[in-house]
């Protein structure tokens, strides 16, 4: 019952995907291609959503719980979780030189 309820809810917000599925080939092959540092695979954390708005949805506050990859290359910090790219932050960004 519980994979038809997750199911549903995949379903219900339009996409179909493998929870736990890391990164697609492209992606994996950049990555290589800048050199990979660092590469963490099943890495458990969550998602805290404050104050969200999307069309149709909105919540205070909200946690996801979910199971992703995380890359460090010579260029870039990349997490994949749920099946998208949640952090994509190159180390020249201009707010990540203002955070210290």
């Amino acid at each position: 019952m519980a994979a038809m309820t997750i199911l549903g809810e995949h379903l219900a917000k339009g996409r179909l995907e493998r929870p736990a599925a890391g990164p697609p080939e492209e992606l994996r092959a950049a990555l290589t291609a800048e050199g990979v540092l660092e590469l963490a695979q099943a890495v458990r954390g969550s998602i805290t959503y404050r104050n969200y708005r999307a069309p149709g949805e909105s919540s205070n506050w909200a946690r996801e719980w979910m199971t992703g990859t995380v890359a460090l290359t010579g260029r870039r910090l990349v997490v994949w979780a749920g099946g998208a790219k949640r952090v994509d932050v190159p180390y020249d960004h201009p707010l990540r030189a203002r955070s210290g």
